[in-house]
């Protein structure tokens, strides 16, 4: 089990949860009814360039700046959840709190994030 798995487990509330760990690169795995598979997602393409990975690790960060980025963030956040048919996304992660703390959400985008970037213990929609 790796430490975006770990991550997901101590934020999985309900029904399927799909967490993206947003570090020092892209983490990924789903919860579905308490059983959890680890992801990669890092590796599939963004665009016809880039993969998850150029454009939402640390380094992606570094090089685009937080607007690019969160921009990223947001365009593919939508299309995971639609993906993998879960109830609600988590981004955990160091990068997570510092990308996403002023970022308002949609409430139907049902797209969570962890405000302390992995402890789990205070989320905001």
């Amino acid at each position: 089990m790796n430490d975006a798995a770990m991550q997901a487990l101590g934020s999985y509330e309900r029904e399927s949860m799909l967490f993206l760990g947003l570090g020092t690169s892209v983490g990924s795995t789903i919860v579905v009814d308490g059983f959890v598979v680890p992801l990669e997602l890092g590796s599939i393409p963004y665009s016809r360039n880039r993969s998850l990975e150029e454009m939402l690790s640390k380094k992606a960060l570094h090089q685009t700046g937080q607007p690019r980025w969160r921009k990223a963030i947001l365009r593919v956040l939508p299309k995971l959840l639609y993906a993998f048919a879960a109830d609600y996304i988590v981004l955990g992660g160091g990068n997570a709190a510092i990308g996403m703390h002023d970022q308002v959400v949609p409430e139907s985008s049902a797209i969570w994030y962890d405000q302390h970037g992995s402890d789990g213990s205070e989320f905001r929609r």
